[in-house]
């Protein structure tokens, strides 16, 4: 497998699934050891994955053939309106 980031060390992973067409991953992620030199004096290993919330949407479409209810807690950047239109969060 190959995450086409070159910071992963060790370990790195991908969930996939066949029900979302040819951009068949939804989450990924792996291990860095290294990054944080990049950044910060200390030398600190970690562990970093991203999900889809496209395809893990595509996914519950699929599975349950109804609107689900998302709740989304994170950074909101300056697409985040995207979101909450789609979704209907008000």
């Amino acid at each position: 497998m190959v995450r086409g980031l070159d910071y992963y060390s060790h370990t790195a992973f991908e969930f996939k699934t066949d029900f979302v067409g040819s951009q068949d991953a939804v989450l990924a992620g792996g291990r860095y050891d290294d990054l944080s030199k990049l950044i910060s004096k200390q030398n600190f290993p970690g562990v970093g994955w991203a999900a889809g919330i496209e395809r893990l949407s595509m996914l519950l479409d699929y599975k349950y053939k109804f609107t689900p209810m998302v709740g989304l807690i994170g950074h909101l950047d300056k697409y985040y309106h995207v979101l909450l239109d789609y979704y209907k969060i008000s």
